[in-house]
């Protein structure tokens, strides 16, 4: 059974923590697909005390305590490079269909309040359509129950039971999992800013939540792509699935928001082992986004000067059908 959250360590100050705390309300049990933890929230850590006249201290150190601190895998280091490989392999990221948070407005991050809506499972139904012929030869999952919930859909047909990996958790955001967009925007500030123009160097808690992601997104990459499956299913977030796109393709963390990923939607990436022993292995997109879900426009601030296109393909031809160049 999940706890209360009467059980956190300790309840975080301030009216926007107060208003998150009454969030955290106890959840049903998990069904077999789910991990062994359930996640409630987090807290800040009570603050040492000043320290003595002349001592150094700093204002980024770690405050934060939630299900994930032991894992100790919140780290801003470099992404690990992706392993070799003897063998082709394709790996199909989905991301969950829309959450009772996502429909609120509220921010996830790796808490798990949320559970998927009816509009939620419709998605993750049509997602499975979708993969319906697809065969694959295993499943990963993260630990959240939004991502669960959509496995359990997308999966139902498979006698395969799906793996749950901690690191294909959402991005850890700390202190603003919880409140309304809008809240953090007038509570924080300039930090909130820097969260929305300059996410890779955002910082709340002693923490870059987006460094840390693509970090533990090739954390990720290393228990995928080792594995024996050829083909492999992988249900988890909208940001660990772009960190995990930028990550194979070597791109950076100040890509974060160039690769969104819509509820429900697949994207499928080709792994093709590279000639040279020492090689980073052939990266191939297949598809990006493919959302269970028609194209719509975006709702933006009037001052917002941003565009959005809409690229189609063509349709089959006789040679396309026949591989013709």
């Amino acid at each position: 059974m999940m706890k209360d959250a009467s059980l956190l360590l300790q309840a975080p100050p301030g009216a926007a923590m107060a208003r998150r705390a009454r969030c955290f309300a106890a959840r049903k049990s998990p069904s077999p697909l789910r991990a062994s933890r359930a996640v409630v929230g987090g807290a800040r850590r009570p603050r040492p005390a000043a320290a003595p006249l002349g001592a150094t201290s700093s204002s980024k150190s770690d405050t934060w305590e939630d299900e994930f601190t032991s894992l100790d895998d919140r780290k801003a280091d470099e992404p690990m490079p992706l392993p070799n490989l003897t063998k082709r392999k394709r790996i199909i990221l989905v991301r969950h269909g829309q959450s009772t948070w996502n429909a609120h407005g509220r921010m996830q991050g790796s808490s798990n309040n949320s559970e998927l809506t009816e509009k939620g499972a419709g998605q993750a139904a049509v997602t499975k359509s979708l993969l319906e012929n697809a065969k694959f030869d295993a499943s990963w999952v993260s630990p959240l129950k939004r991502a669960q919930s959509t496995a359990d859909i997308v999966w139902s047909s498979s006698e395969v039971k799906p793996q749950v990996l901690t690191s294909l958790r959402e991005i850890d955001l700390y202190s603003f999992q919880g409140l309304i967009k809008q809240e953090a925007e007038k509570e924080y500030g300039e930090v909130y800013k820097l969260w929305k123009k300059h996410p890779a160097q955002f910082e709340i808690d002693g923490h870059y939540p987006v460094r840390e992601l693509w970090f533990r997104a090739s954390m990720a990459w290393q228990s995928i792509l080792r594995s024996d499956a050829t083909n492999s299913l992988v249900v988890a977030h909208n940001a660990i699935n772009q960190a995990m796109i930028c990550a194979a393709t070597g791109l950076p963390p100040n890509y974060f928001r160039r690769f969104i990923q819509s509820n429900g939607a697949l994207t499928a990436i080709d792994f093709f082992p590279n000639p040279s022993a020492q090689g980073r292995p052939k990266i191939v997109i297949d598809r990006m986004n493919q959302s269970p879900v028609t194209p719509s426009w975006s709702k933006t601030r009037k001052e917002s000067t941003s565009q959005k296109f809409v690229l189609i393909r063509h349709a089959a031809t006789d040679s396309t059908d026949n591989a013709t160049i």
